[in-house]
């Protein structure tokens, strides 16, 4: 699955909105939220998609779900590292 897409970054909200300019779904938008919490930051990716897949579409809709939810969670792991990392060497 591929896509190119268009990010649009609010500094006073703190939120990154992107969408799919082109690509392999027929829907593809979500928003980063970036929240203070405590002494630190919350992040919070919402991703909200589609894909029609015919013939063996329910079976294929699962594994792209599993990807996209697995692809997120390495993201958000990933943010999380180079945030403390970057304490560290404050």
């Amino acid at each position: 699955i591929e896509w190119v897409e268009e990010d649009e970054w609010d500094e006073v909200q703190r939120e990154c909105r992107f969408s799919q300019q082109e690509g392999d779904f027929d829907r593809y938008d979500g928003v980063w939220r970036f929240l203070a919490e405590g002494q630190g930051t919350k992040a919070e990716l919402r991703i909200d998609y589609e894909i029609k897949v015919p013939l063996l579409g329910a079976l294929i809709k699962g594994l792209i779900h599993r990807k996209m939810q697995h692809n997120c969670e390495q993201m958000l792991r990933a943010l999380k590292a180079l945030a403390e990392q970057g304490e560290k060497g404050a």
